[in-house]
């Protein structure tokens, strides 16, 4: 109401002056600032309690890495979030006022019923949120608790239910998740999550980042690290294979060292890094060297939070039996040799949270000199991170065997050491191992040492109620073995060698037939087999290898659901291997043998002589004692089933975390771009957040948060790569300088003369602090854009046309990706630091990188004054200009087509300099009520001794909010 009162009354003031619609203008603005917001809210929820889960439902027994949805074992209520947001009128009132609602909860979800090394890997509603390299900006903390003896409860859950009710749930995996965004439906999403494989399985293991490594572990445990690169007394090279950009690989051809035969690969390069112990202290051991005549090149960057390197070891060495030489540089310095390895004493690097310290005890090394130290103060920055890079290894160079020690050990410590690559899990021996002990039988009443210890259990989750039983036939069938029971049970893996040859005239102790072989009809045996099962490659979700005997005449098919994870490969092999296995034994026989062989039992392989003296290698699968003699039931046995090849098509899950969306801001305080945009602001672009909307949030202390404006779409900005050059002179085309720009994902492109003439919103960018506009944009890269045919200096930024340097911002001025961010109406906030966040939906708002800004109010600065004269007709000398305006509407009155003026009164100041540097003020007028100032000849005498033919002058336009606007700076 306020806002049409006033802007009739202003008409009509206006009308008094032949200018009604100016006044109507003004009056609509300064009524505007009158208006009460309205304000909306969003839908909220009345109930905020959480669905426990019931009694009795099954905890899943896991071993190696399941994916699991787990069962939610205590939840706090719903915390309601309410964010207002404010879009403002022109001049700051008559606004809209919204306020919107999401919820978020705390969850204690139970997941195994037995210890696990913690969780690796986590989805969201089927989307993987979280892996051992990114965390899920969905929540504000998740920690996984393995269930060890002397776990303790969350203390956020201890907290909220009391110490003397909070469970620790020991010998039980836990996942406690803190702050869950639940959106403004507060649904609880359907989380998954993969149970981490221990790091002692030791198979195809890919550290993250290793150093440089000769060392051999004196324990006789688990193959780890350090373990591989050590040939013990043997001469086979154990060598460093270049593997990609990003890897190095590690075999083991022989001698003593462990695992001998055997293979690793270390991530290298500058996608991984890791913390290093601050304090540790690293052995740089004397005796290392190397024997070839091959480059060997391998650096470690020790670094900041941010990824800055601030220092660097080197490790290299070339020519012929030559010791082994470290280096270290400081940033892009040139590397310096300080130590060598033939020396006689340790040499050692240290830690500190600002240094690096490298100790040199003993030998010729160190520049020559022994028994120094020297520290690497890395410019006072915190070393916090280690990044290995390869440079040159070669097959040749090996290591002397008679030093069982490190160069380097950085390693890091904690429950994601390790990223089994693919999924690793325990030995099928140790897994039916734990089953019996689990079962009750203790240590000398089961016998597993002739199953597989290298063949692993990826990934299996028992979650019905079960006898041991189940969980053994499972494995039973899945990893081919078999058992009997004697004085203990005996595990067998099928395929072995036979125990023992039965020649013909030994058959036949019943006096029947010694040995009639019986095959099964072909319509019995299956045409096809069918295993589903989760496919670990494929995110867990469940495929299907097939195998048949290509059979016209067959349509049976054996469908098998097989509950234990594998890679499709496994899956492929089990299949064909089922299927032969079961058209293998289809041929039988039934014998009777003295007690000559009394000892064989069910599962053991034996080959049976008949009449023609051909031997039939068979399988006894059941035993029967009757005295005077034993009979067996036989089937035949083929040890190359279970050896297939396993070819299939592998199908890619999403084996990593889709980038967290976030939102890159453009916060510019610049020259106003519309007319309803005249008070005080600050523009911003965003982008960078995909097909998400972005919220931009507004702080005055840093502290606490406001919606202030919600994007919907990207906007294209990036940087120039190269300097614009200069340019002075009238509005015309600048076709003589051109510059490039990268504006990433962004899109440029080019349009006509006439266009860019016809509408000055076309191609408009900022360059630096420089508004232009742009004919030509061509393509040279992704992205990468030479740009040409300018108009420069556009809405009052003339004054910018001389002032680009190479990286500064480029920006295209469009309403897409664009909002208008309302400071104080009064202009408290110019002059002030001010903090904006951009923010995508599902990004908690403490995650997004706040940015900055100090706002000047340059929307609201007036433009600078134009056409400086002046009259020197009298004695006096009288100074002219004409004003520009801020406002893009040309006003036509009774005296024709004229600017506005755009500001609440009109007033300019003036400043005479006493040369053409513009260092020394000698006079100044102030609120000028008209474009002219006239400077006596008296004055002129006072200021400089005597009346001047040539003045340096500047002339500012002010504003009622900001006061002086941009200077129109000449001499006349």
């Amino acid at each position: 109401m306020a806002r049409l009162v006033l802007g009739v009354a202003g008409a009509y003031v206006g009308s008094l002056f032949g200018q009604p619609q100016l006044g109507f203008m003004i009056g609509s603005a300064i009524g505007g600032t009158f208006e009460p917001n309205q304000k909306q809210q969003g839908p909220r929820l009345d109930d905020l309690k959480v669905t426990g889960s019931s009694y009795g439902t099954t905890i899943p027994f896991v071993v190696g890495a399941p994916r699991i949805a787990g069962q939610i074992v205590w939840a706090s209520a719903k915390r309601e979030i309410a964010t207002t947001s404010t879009q403002s009128g022109k001049g700051g009132g008559g606004g809209v006022e919204n306020t919107n609602y999401t919820y978020e909860v705390d969850l204690l979800i139970l997941l195994s019923d037995n210890v696990i090394p913690g969780v690796r890997r986590v989805w969201n509603n089927g989307k993987l949120v979280q892996d051992a390299n990114n965390a899920a900006s969905l929540w504000r903390r998740l920690t996984s608790y393995s269930g060890v003896a002397d776990q303790l409860p969350d203390p956020t859950y201890e907290a909220s239910v009391g110490t003397a009710n909070a469970c620790a749930y020991r010998g039980r995996g836990t996942v406690f998740i803190q702050g869950l965004q639940l959106g403004g439906s507060g649904s609880i999403p359907n989380l998954t999550f993969e149970i981490q494989a221990p790091s002692t399985y030791g198979t195809n293991q890919s550290l993250l980042v290793s150093g440089f490594v000769t060392r051999r572990d004196t324990d006789p445990g688990p193959l780890d690290a350090f373990d591989i690169a050590y040939a013990g007394t043997s001469t086979y090279n154990n060598y460093f294979d270049e593997f990609g950009t990003d890897a190095l690989l590690l075999p083991n051809y022989g001698g003593t060292g462990v695992r001998v035969g055997y293979s690793l690969t270390v991530t290298t390069g500058g996608q991984k890094t890791l913390p290093i112990d601050v304090g540790a202290t690293y052995a740089l051991s004397a005796g290392n060297n190397f024997y070839s005549g091959d480059e060997i090149n391998f650096t470690l960057e020790f670094m900041n939070d941010t990824g800055a390197v601030l220092a660097s070891m080197s490790m290299l060495k070339a020519g012929t039996v030559s010791p082994f030489t470290h280096r270290f540089s400081i940033g892009t310095a040139a590397p310096t040799t300080y130590l060598h390895e033939n020396v006689t004493t340790n040499n050692r690097i240290s830690f500190t949270t600002t240094a690096l310290v490298v100790t040199n005890a003993g030998g010729s090394g160190f520049d020559g000199s022994a028994g120094r130290s020297f520290s690497i103060p890395c410019a006072g920055k915190t070393i916090t991170k280690v990044r290995a890079t390869v440079g040159t290894m070669k097959s040749a160079d090996y290591f002397t065997s008679d030093n069982p020690n490190c160069f380097v050990r950085l390693q890091k410590v904690g429950a994601l050491d390790y990223i089994p690559s693919p999924i690793d899990g325990p030995s099928v021996a140790a897994v039916v191992s734990q089953i019996c002990s689990m079962a009750g039988l203790s240590a000398g009443q089961f016998d597993v040492s002739a199953l597989s210890t290298s063949t692993p259990v990826r990934a299996l989750s028992s979650s019905q109620i079960s006898n041991s039983r189940a969980l053994l036939e499972l494995l039973a069938n899945t990893y081919h073995f078999e058992v009997s029971a004697s004085d203990k049970l005996y595990f067998r893996q099928r395929g072995g060698a036979a125990v023992v040859s039965v020649p013909y005239d030994e058959l036949g102790c019943d006096n029947n037939d010694p040995i009639t072989i019986n095959d099964s009809g072909e319509l019995e045996l299956p045409a096809q087999f069918a295993i589903s099962y989760p496919n670990i490659e494929a995110d867990y979700q469940t495929a299907t290898e097939y195998s048949d005997r290509l059979l016209a005449g067959q349509t049976n098919v054996n469908a098998v659901q097989m509950p234990i994870a594998m890679l499709s490969s496994e899956a492929k092999t089990l299949a064909d291997g089922l299927l032969f296995d079961r058209v293998v034994s289809s041929r039988s026989t039934t014998v009777a043998l003295s007690l000559k062989y009394a000892a064989l039992e069910p599962a053991d392989v034996l080959t049976v002589t008949d009449y023609h003296g051909a031997g039939w290698r068979m399988r006894v699968v059941k035993r029967v004692d009757t005295g005077g003699y034993i009979k067996l039931d036989l089937v035949s046995d083929n040890a190359s089933v279970f050896t297939q090849s396993g070819v299939t098509s592998s199908a890619s899950g999403q084996v990593s975390v889709e980038a967290a969306p976030s939102v890159n801001l453009a916060l510019l305080d610049i020259p106003m771009l519309q007319d309803s945009d005249d008070y005080s602001l600050v523009y911003v672009a965003a982008k960078g957040m995909g097909n998400y909307t972005a919220g931009v949030y507004y702080s005055a202390n840093a502290s606490v948060y406001d919606l202030n404006a919600t994007i919907l779409n990207a906007a294209i900005f990036g940087t120039a790569t190269t300097a614009l050059g200069g340019h002075t002179g009238a509005l015309v085309f600048d076709e003589a300088n051109t510059f490039q720009v990268n504006v990433g994902d962004g899109q440029l492109s080019s349009v006509t003369r006439d266009a860019m003439l016809e509408d000055r919103n076309v191609n408009v960018a900022l360059v630096g602090d420089e508004v232009v506009q742009f004919r030509t944009a061509t393509l040279v890269s992704a992205g990468v854009y030479n740009i040409s045919g300018l108009l420069r200096g556009l809405r009052g930024t003339d004054w910018a046309c001389s002032a680009h340097v190479s990286g500064e911002r480029f920006v295209l001025l469009t309403t897409r990706g664009f909002a208008v961010l309302p400071l104080s109406p009064s202009g408290s906030d110019i002059g002030r630091l001010r903090y904006y966040k951009g923010a995508a939906p599902t990004q908690i708002l403490s995650a997004a990188n706040t940015r900055t800004i100090t706002p000047t109010g340059a929307n609201l600065k007036p433009f600078s004054p134009c056409m400086l004269r002046a009259n020197r007709a009298t004695t006096d000398t009288a100074l002219t200009w004409v004003r520009r305006t801020r406002y893009t509407t040309r006003m036509t009155g009774v005296l024709g087509i004229f600017a506005p003026l755009g500001e609440a009164v009109e007033l300019y100041d003036v400043e005479v300099y006493d040369s053409g540097s513009f260092t020394t003020i000698k006079r100044t007028f102030s609120n000028l009520t008209t474009p002219t100032a006239t400077y006596t000849n008296a004055q002129q005498v006072t200021d400089f001794g005597s009346g001047q033919s040539v003045l340096y002058v500047k002339v500012y336009q002010r504003n009622a909010v900001v006061g002086r606007g941009y200077a129109l700076t000449g001499s006349v």
